[in-house]
């Protein structure tokens, strides 16, 4: 499909048809006291030594996540909106082989099986605990436990450059694990969280789509 999935109408579907990222078990709502906690903390942080940009990172469980969206100026990567001030704030958005490839040394991609880790360690409303508690519309705001620090990107399409939502309302970051490659683009999963929801899914789409990317490290 060469529409991105962003509307209120097709949201409604993926509720009914993605596949959620939770569990029964809840691990709270208490953030640790450092980095080196199960639940997370702040304070640490590492630098890509490809443009020297520095990064926050928060362990969580047993996977040591970016706490920021990427933003490294790969060839073919945009801000949302072609709007360079947006690149501060959310990262860049890139397709699904740059955003492949596009992490650090040392770090990569989560695939399916990584984020579905990360959400049943977080337990029940994910997408609550993981978003940030600033800088999503209409109380969308998470509680942000863990210090995931997730923000809501947008997308972009990759077919025609354009950028179907006018304000940044939903996060939606790439996953490493492919659904398909049967025709001229293939498809790939990404999580996606919505600003009026509490949970977070993966859903495929075109690998052309331009979306988030946080890195994992290996």
């Amino acid at each position: 499909m060469k529409a991105l999935i962003l509307s209120s109408k097709i949201a409604a579907i993926f509720i009914a048809m993605a596949l959620t990222l939770s569990c029964s078990d809840d691990n709270g709502d208490s953030p640790g006291s450092s980095s080196s906690s199960d639940t997370g903390g702040g304070g640490d942080t590492f630098t890509d030594s490809r443009d020297n940009q520095t990064y926050k990172q928060v362990k969580i469980g047993e996977q040591i996540w970016m706490a920021e969206n990427l933003n490294y100026n790969a060839s073919g990567s945009v801000c949302h909106g072609n709007a360079p001030a947006k690149c501060d704030i959310y990262g860049r958005l890139y397709d699904w082989e740059t955003a492949t490839k596009v992490c650090p040394e040392g770090w990569s991609l989560p695939s399916n099986d990584e984020w579905t880790t990360l959400t049943n360690f977080v337990g029940t409303e994910p997408g609550k605990k993981l978003k940030a508690t600033n800088g999503w519309i209409n109380e969308g705001n998470g509680t942000d436990v863990f210090g995931f620090a997730a923000l809501p990107g947008g997308g972009g399409t990759g077919f025609d450059g354009n950028f179907p939502e006018n304000e940044v309302n939903n996060g939606f970051w790439w996953s490493a694990t492919e659904y398909d490659n049967n025709n001229n683009f293939g498809s790939a999963y990404f999580l996606i969280m919505e600003y009026k929801h509490p949970m977070a899914f993966l859903f495929y789409d075109s690998k052309k789509h331009l979306f988030s990317v946080r890195c994992l490290k290996n």
